[in-house]
């Protein structure tokens, strides 16, 4: 179904070039006039999260939110695989193919397709529009506005199992969970590193928060006071995670430090567009014999994070860093955005200012 609907979307932009109309400004037939002035003034950029309108159709219950990450800096696209579909139980379902751009043809709006890859056999598609235009995450949106509407279908092995029509509402940060439990899980690419420091950085992440969402319920060895929590992985994550630290300050978490079986690849351009360049991570030698060299030895990077003001506890500043961990070199490596860092820890803190 996509695959026809993507030819379909092609010709729309083969048609819209040649016609003048350059991207983030697509044109749908019969504009009213203030429309089509607002259109042409503005680009299009939809990146945020978008929820399911309540009530959920049946056959979607496990079905999270849907994370668009499509604009890099100076309008450029990003990767599809940036973009994500959430469920409830923890996965993340990357992007395999998306249209977001082209003249919807049933009327107003803008052209919103996807399709996810398959996860166990499960995957997801879906064929609609966006209502709203321009940035989405510098307009005022009530939380209940619908921004974009279609029709969404699960899939497993290939075989629809699901599918209703659907409306999607936007936030330009992530919302807490249901019943205030907020999802933070353990990354494994640039992606999930992202969303992990957008949850972090929420003023209200709690330490049941973290330990609902990185670990066992009720750790034996925490007792509510501040201090070092070692948190044990879910079953399903134990054959990727070796070690998962949280320490509590002020009785608010202060830092998670994941340690990896396996290290994980990380995409340092990712990292670096979002959060720019990054200082590197150089902490003491500790053993050191004499006449030896003994100066810092390099082990990584550390990118920082300031929320805006939205994300800030009142009266208080801070900002998160995240620092990987990837192997001793006494030469700092000359890093190009195309590569990919091979990190065995990551730790994320919150450093007050």
């Amino acid at each position: 179904m996509v695959g026809r609907l993507f030819k379909y979307g092609a010709a729309l932009l083969v048609g819209c070039a040649a016609l003048g109309i350059t991207q983030g400004a697509f044109i749908a037939p019969a504009l009213p006039a203030h429309d089509l002035a607002r259109t042409l003034q503005c680009p299009f950029q939809p990146d945020g999260y978008f929820y399911l309108n309540e009530p959920r159709p049946g056959g979607f219950d496990a079905f999270d939110h849907i994370e668009l990450w499509v604009t890099g800096k100076k309008g450029q696209s990003r990767p599809v695989a940036y973009s994500r579909l959430y469920t409830k139980d923890g996965k993340s379902y990357k992007f395999a193919q998306l249209v977001r751009e082209g003249a919807y043809t049933n009327g107003w709006g803008i052209t919103f397709q996807f399709e996810t890859e398959t996860i166990e056999g499960v995957s997801y598609q879906f064929s609609g529009r966006f209502i709203m235009i321009c940035v989405l995450a510098a307009e005022k949106t009530a939380p209940t506005r619908i921004v974009a509407d279609g029709r969404i279908t699960k899939l497993k092995d290939g075989k629809e199992t699901a599918t209703a029509s659907v409306q999607f509402t936007y936030s330009k940060s992530q919302r807490p969970a249901a019943m205030g439990q907020k999802p933070a899980r353990y990354p494994q690419d640039a992606a999930d590193i992202i969303g992990f420091v957008e949850t972090f950085s929420e003023a209200d992440f709690s330490v049941k928060d973290a330990i609902k969402n990185l670990g066992t319920a009720n750790p034996p060895n925490y007792d509510g006071k501040d201090g070092s929590v070692l948190l044990t992985p879910f079953p399903s994550q134990q054959t990727i995670i070796k070690n998962v630290v949280l320490e509590v300050f002020e009785g608010k978490p202060n830092r998670v430090t994941i340690e990896y079986i396996d290290p994980i690849s990380i995409s340092y351009g990712a990292l670096k567009e979002r959060y720019d360049s990054p200082h590197n991570l150089a902490p003491p030698v500790v053993h050191c014999k004499p006449r030896v060299d003994c100066q810092p030895a390099f082990v990584g990077y550390t990118f920082t994070f300031t929320p805006d003001w939205e994300s800030k506890t009142s009266g208080t500043s801070f900002e998160v860093d995240v620092d990987l961990s990837t192997q001793w070199s006494k030469v700092v490596p000359r890093h190009t955005d195309k590569d990919f860092l091979e990190v065995k820890e990551i730790c994320f803190r919150r450093v007050l200012r």
